[in-house]
């Protein structure tokens, strides 16, 4: 498999690749994040990329978020790689896109276990393409496979002593929107609120669509701290720019509702987003409830 090192210190980039030679890896080296951001988006992506913080051109986290904005079809396993100066930030690295944020200076046991780790995902059958069946009008997994999937994750998360979160999000409005404008716009709504999800989401976060007008988000590496702020900034996203359709502007938000998976089957931790999401949606639309305090005080209103 290949791999990507870009770090701007030499001597940091030949002891990540020292550190590494014992996993019979395809090694590459970039010394500043234009370099890595051209060998990301060219031919023969790598599987696995890690990135320095403080890359020299385009930091680690903006660099993330590029690779996500471009779409590309089989995105690289991101590992951002955070110095001391960062240790408190790791959630920002995840929510721009990063796969995993490790903490350095690392050993190489732990760095070698993290590229172990990041190959066996990348190597997996699955994708958002072709991993059970799709809704119909949205291309997402339909519901039953979503719990599937989910059932699934919550049981790797548990065996890799990982951290998994979901939210469930609600369409404000849709059928205000199916009575003014028609059904056809509405359709036009839910597609749209997957694609800007989707833009919005790591290449191994999971979109599921459960109900009419609701979806599920499933978050791998995500903890109870940092899920209220993911799903927060997907609720801005989505709001970032009016949904139209027909030359009509139309009236719509999301409300979400978020939990943190434990020894807890699928169902129960989507009964326990359920109830994070009434809880929002009485606040009124446009809201998040979520993190370690699922009640009215976590809701996030409008800034």
């Amino acid at each position: 498999m290949d791999v990507l090192i870009a770090h701007g210190g030499e001597a940091s980039r030949r002891g990540l690749v020292k550190a590494l030679q014992p996993l019979d890896l395809r090694l590459t080296e970039a010394a500043d994040g234009a370099d890595a951001l051209e060998a990301l988006l060219g031919d023969g992506v790598p599987g696995i990329a890690l990135i320095d913080w403080d890359l020299p051109r385009i930091e680690g986290p903006e660099l993330c978020r590029l690779v996500r904005d471009f779409h590309i079809e089989h995105p690289p396993y991101v590992i951002l790689l955070a110095g001391t100066p960062h240790s408190n930030e790791v959630p920002l690295g995840l929510t721009a896109g990063a796969h995993d944020c490790v903490r350095t200076p690392v050993t190489p046991d732990e760095l070698r276990a993290r590229v172990e780790m990041a190959r066996r995902f990348v190597e997996l059958p699955w994708g958002h393409a072709g991993s059970g069946c799709a809704d119909a009008l949205t291309g997402v997994l339909a519901r039953e496979d979503a719990v599937q999937r989910l059932d699934e994750e919550l049981a790797r998360a548990r065996r890799e002593q990982q951290d998994l979160s979901i939210g469930i999000l609600d369409v404000d409005g849709l059928a205000r929107v199916n009575e003014s404008a028609g059904r056809s716009a509405g359709d036009a709504v839910l597609r749209e609120v997957v694609r800007r999800l989707r833009a919005g989401l790591r290449a191994y976060d999971v979109i599921g669509r459960i109900d009419g007008e609701e979806f599920l988000v499933i978050l791998s590496n995500t903890g109870e701290p940092d899920v209220a702020e993911v799903l927060g900034r997907l609720r801005r996203e989505i709001a970032a720019e009016p949904f139209a359709h027909g030359g009509h502007r139309l009236d719509v938000t999301v409300t979400l509702g978020g939990a943190t998976g434990g020894e807890v089957s699928a169902g129960e931790l989507i009964s326990q987003a359920q109830r994070a999401l009434d809880e929002a949606q009485a606040a009124g639309p446009d809201r998040v409830a979520a993190g370690v305090a699922p009640v009215l005080e976590a809701v996030l209103s409008h800034e």
